[in-house]
């Protein structure tokens, strides 16, 4: 969790508590490949936080920098209609 906590959105949630939303980080297993295997867990996480917390399906939005990056697209095209937008910064797009 130090290592999601270095990331500049975590650091300006951490510093300014009156942000409007809500920020899930996830953080890939060290030895694992790719993002493929953590898609499930965290789409899985997203429904349990959508349920406690009322959050309005239509303003999730997903982002990540450099491997995050490879992530938000990851996830965006497991699911395409679970998120409002995709925004990642750095990590290319193959298909």
């Amino acid at each position: 969790m130090a290592r999601v906590r270095g990331a500049v959105l975590p650091q300006m949630v951490e510093e300014n508590h009156d942000f409007p939303f809500m920020a899930m980080p996830p953080q890939a297993a060290a030895q694992q490949y790719g993002w493929s295997p953590s898609l499930k867990p965290i789409e899985a996480a997203v429904d349990e936080l959508q349920q406690e917390y009322n959050i309005d399906p239509d303003r999730i939005y997903v982002t990540g920098l450099s491997m995050d990056g490879y992530g938000a697209w990851a996830l965006m095209m497991d699911d395409p209609a679970r998120f409002a937008a995709v925004a990642p910064g750095g990590g290319g797009l193959s298909s």
